[in-house]
Order: C-alpha cells, then structure tokens, then sequence
C-alpha cells in the first residue's frame, strides 16, 4: 500500500509545484503621468482643428461619459475633461465648463454625426461655442480606454477625435470607482446650470504672436 502511495503523492507535488511556477503573478503598473497624456491629446484636437475652427471660438466642456452608463461620469471623467479644456486653452482656444446634470453626453445618429439635446443647444447659441468638447471612457480589467472629441455646434459633426489608454493603477481605480460615480439624473427642482470660463488671454496672446 505505502509503495502504492508514494508514486502517487510524489506525481501530486510534482503537478503542485508545476502549476506554482506557471501561475502569472499581478504586478501593478508603473505610475502614468496623466496631465503630460491629456496635454498630449489636447495638442492633437488643436491640431487636427487648426482649419476648420476658428482660432478664437469657444469651446463648451463636457466631462467625459462611463461608456457603460452615458448618463453618469466619476473623477477621472471630470479630471481629464478639465485637463484636456486647459491643453485646448493653452492652444489659444476659450474655454467655458458647462454643469449639467442630464443629457451631457452627445448620442451619435449616423457615422460621424451627433445630436445635441435642446438644452445642449440652446447653451451653445447663447455663448456663441463653435465647439463641444465631449468624449468617453471604458474601464476594462488592466486598461482604461479614452475617446475625447470636438464637435461642430453648427452641424453636429465630428471636427476632431483622439484616442488614448491609461494603465489601471491604483490611481485610476480610486477615479473610477463606482461609489465615486454622480448620476446626471436629478429631481426636476434643481439649481441652474453653472458655467465656468476658463481665462486664456495671456496663452492666445503668446501664441498667436508665434
């Protein structure tokens, strides 16, 4: 019976000790610098826009939208929506924050082409924006998968879209989580919507002497 045995505890550690050493081990990502990122990114909206929006437009923003929710946004959709507004800013472009609590996001009808809800609109006529800054993002099991855009107000058409991922590290799951996610979705009474303008004077000026 033991001579029985042996073999066959020998061939469990030796399958024990196999499956120990294949087994893939967790390591967290190196840190990312996500302000040189979306400065990145921001730099390539300015110049894919360069002909078709005016160097002085306006340019309404939005935070970015949980792809898997377009009624809500966390802090990292509202971080990389401000950082992306300060690179557009720095291009000599103004910028205006809208904070709106529904219907932020823009929903896409055909290829290319976006609606603008009414309130959207309206906002976007009464500051005279040649553009929207929107966009989405998607939290998967190691990447977070950015697409920011600009479109026209005019004819609701994408003038410029760019793409980008981040590492999910610890800093962007504490962004991400989903009891840091607000809602859009309030009760009918509400405060008014809030805008916020961002100066850009001395960054125009700089660059437009340039």
């Amino acid at each position: 019976m033991k001579a029985l045995l042996s073999p066959l505890l020998l061939t469990g550690a030796l399958m024990l000790l196999a499956a120990c050493k294949t087994q893939t081990v967790y390591n967290e990502p190196e840190p990312i610098d996500l302000v040189a990122v979306t400065t990145g990114a921001s730099k390539a909206l300015a110049k894919k826009v360069k002909n078709s929006l005016s160097a002085d437009a306006i340019i309404l923003s939005t935070s970015l939208a949980n792809i898997d929710d377009l009624n809500s946004t966390s802090t990292l959709g509202r971080v990389i929506s401000e950082q992306l507004a300060s690179g557009l800013m720095q291009s000599g472009y103004r910028l205006k924050e809208i904070k709106m609590r529904s219907n932020v996001f823009i929903s896409e009808e055909k290829a290319g082409e976006f609606t603008l809800s009414r309130r959207l609109a309206v906002l976007s006529k009464s500051h005279d924006a040649g553009a929207i800054l929107t966009g989405t993002y998607a939290v998967a099991s190691k990447t977070v998968y950015v697409n920011a855009r600009l479109i026209d107000t005019g004819n609701s058409l994408v003038l410029a879209s760019v793409d980008f991922q981040l590492p999910l590290d610890a800093d962007m799951r504490t962004m991400t989580r989903k009891d840091q996610f607000i809602s859009r979705s309030i009760p009918k009474k509400t405060t008014p919507v809030i805008t916020r303008t961002f100066k850009s004077t001395d960054y125009s000026e700089k660059n437009r002497s340039e």
